[in-house]
């Protein structure tokens, strides 16, 4: 096995200069995806065509009671009920597909995985074919799991330019085969076809096109979807709520919601911003198809977690603003980007409203004062935000941004993401 090598290249990205009212107005030039974004693309297509097999074995022998009818007791006064074992079923191992850049060709690696049983982690591999190449695991975890390939004849390892898996969005433990074949059908098990990040893609051109795809084909695109539906603002009625909440606020909000406390500490927002940008580079409208162990969703981590008394956070929005018509279905509708960032100005706009009327009178007159409360809620739920911006202070503003101490050690995950949002905000302001 070859050993791992990382080629960072971070420090020689450059940063897009920004318009100083920090808005998005001046539509750009369509913008043509860089040399080896554009493989990326090719080479997905190719693995959009494959099949993947999989093989299913018996996960566990049950065991469950059925108690005796009467006469079965007569004939057998000592037991009560009798131990039957039901048969369930998992996912034992399936096909992954890895595309590589061989230069003037893309070679399909096709590689067995073998998936951890219930509550156990980590997987094993081999490669199927071609024979005369072999890989090795170089980092990353479900969807940004990379492998280092080599193949006869090449002196370096060839770059990755995608991956092909099958997921779950359930526990890998079925009733019988068909069910397996049942949530297959209805997507519950899908194949996602991604290009994982790696650090020798952060490349100045691949920077400046994440920013072009985020900007306009996202953002850009949900706002103008919200202005055609005429969506209203709940936090200043009458007013279009495009017109409302920044498009710049989106930006740095999709940013921030994929960046790394421990990378911010050491590295910094610019480091981020570069490796969220390179990721969207790579993917376009197909990034972050995915949700963390918190069930937070996609570009914008949306989250949906209803309980008895009160709707998800995704079907609230819904509910609040039907003129939206946001894609009902969760969370395939966080995985679309443009219908993701139409669910977050929404978000928003809502959190806006049920704000104290300082906050909202303070943010006619300067947004940039009062929009942590707005993030706050955000991140952290409305009343959290209350408590944070429950009287006017300019210690909430982006330029004189002070965490009350109250909140320091309890809500450590908060501070940071706002520390994210500011520097951010400044970085975009700077340029």
């Amino acid at each position: 096995m070859i050993k791992r090598l990382l080629i960072c290249c971070m420090t020689a990205v450059f940063c897009l200069a920004i318009a100083s009212d920090n808005s998005f107005s001046q539509t750009q030039s369509p913008m043509a995806p860089p040399p080896l974004i554009q493989k990326m693309i090719q080479a997905r297509a190719l693995l959009e065509r494959e099949k993947l097999e999989k093989e299913i074995a018996v996960a566990v022998e049950k065991q469950t009671e059925k108690k005796l009818s009467a006469a079965q007791n007569k004939k057998n006064n000592r037991r009560q009920s009798k131990p039957l074992f039901k048969k369930q079923y998992r996912i034992a191992g399936a096909e992954s597909l890895l595309a590589v850049d061989a230069g003037d060709e893309i070679k399909i690696i096709r590689l067995w995985e073998t998936w951890p049983k219930l509550h156990q982690h980590g997987f094993a591999f081999e490669v199927l074919s071609p024979e005369g190449c072999d890989a090795e695991y170089a980092g990353g975890d479900g969807i940004n799991r990379r492998f280092r390939v080599m193949c006869a004849g090449y002196d370096e390892p060839l770059p990755m330019l995608g991956r092909v898996m099958l997921a779950l969005r359930a526990k890998n433990l079925f009733s019988s085969p068909d069910e397996i074949a049942r949530a297959e059908k209805e997507k519950n098990i899908r194949m996602i076809v991604y290009s994982p990040f790696a650090d020798e893609f952060v490349t100045p051109e691949h920077v400046a096109y994440g920013d072009y795809v985020l900007r306009e084909e996202v953002v850009h695109a949900a706002y103008r979807r919200l202005e055609e539906l005429g969506v209203l603002s709940r936090a200043y009625p009458g007013e279009l709520v495009a017109n409302v909440i920044s498009e710049v606020f989106m930006y740095i909000t999709a940013v921030i919601e994929h960046g790394d406390h421990g990378e911010f500490e050491a590295w910094g927002i610019d480091f981020i911003r570069k490796k969220v940008l390179t990721t969207i580079a790579q993917n376009q409208l197909a990034v972050y198809p995915s949700c963390n162990d918190s069930r937070a969703c996609g570009l914008m981590q949306g989250t949906n977690n209803a309980s008895r008394s009160r709707l998800g956070t995704y079907d609230m929005v819904r509910a609040q603003y039907p003129d939206a018509l946001l894609n009902s279905k969760f969370p395939e509708s966080m995985f679309d980007p443009v219908n993701a960032v139409m669910f977050s100005v929404l978000l928003y706009d809502y959190e806006l409203s049920q704000l104290p009327e300082w906050v909202r009178s303070a943010y006619k007159k300067d947004s940039r004062s009062v929009v942590l409360c707005i993030a706050t809620a955000y991140h952290s739920g409305g009343g959290r935000a209350a408590d944070f911006c429950g009287k006017p202070a300019k210690s909430v503003s982006l330029d004189s941004f002070q965490f009350p101490k109250r909140f320091q050690k309890k809500y450590v995950q908060l501070g940071y993401y706002l520390r994210k949002f500011i520097d951010l905000e400044h970085l975009l302001n700077s340029k």
